[in-house]
């Protein structure tokens, strides 16, 4: 939009208005985070099933976010709105959080994993294990790199 303006001539609009708009105007498009989530979980191999089993673990979250007025459902606005609340001083249950930060770091590793060139097939197993109960992160890592550490120093290909 301000590249539109600039290329506009001088007298099409007054220099006080032209002023505030370049002032007031977003350099970047809104983007909202729900918005953001939802793609991610899309995203998702086997996304309708992770997303329903998702929401069933952050139940309790989301009858805390209701009890406050605060938008909890589907699951992306559900975590949005945690987030929200979160930042404006709301105090949340580590019992409601816990669970989201578990679903939100899945989703990061899936798409860190992704971006380092794993296919769906090799990301299907991955997020189905990533439960509460479910293996340290450490060993996920290394099952999902196939080596393991020696402990001496930065883990190696071989």
């Amino acid at each position: 939009m301000l590249e539109t303006l600039g290329a506009m001539d001088d007298d099409l609009l007054d220099p006080v208005t032209l002023k505030f708009i370049r002032e007031h105007l977003a350099r970047r498009p809104y983007r909202s985070l729900g918005g953001r989530l939802i793609r991610l979980i899309r995203s998702v191999p086997l996304h309708e099933t992770r997303a329903s089993e998702w929401t069933r673990q952050t139940q309790t979250l989301g009858e805390e976010l209701d009890a406050m007025g605060r938008t909890s459902a589907p699951l992306h606005e559900r975590l949005a709105s945690a987030r929200n609340a979160l930042s404006h001083g709301v105090a949340l249950t580590p019992q409601a959080i816990s669970p989201a930060n578990r679903v939100l770091e899945a989703l990061v590793r899936g798409q860190l994993l992704e971006r380092l060139g794993f296919d769906e097939e090799q990301l299907v197993p991955w997020p189905a294990s990533f439960a509460p109960s479910g293996p340290p992160l450490a060993s996920l890592e290394r099952a999902a790199f196939k080596h393991e550490p020696t402990g001496e120093g930065p883990a190696s290909d071989g």
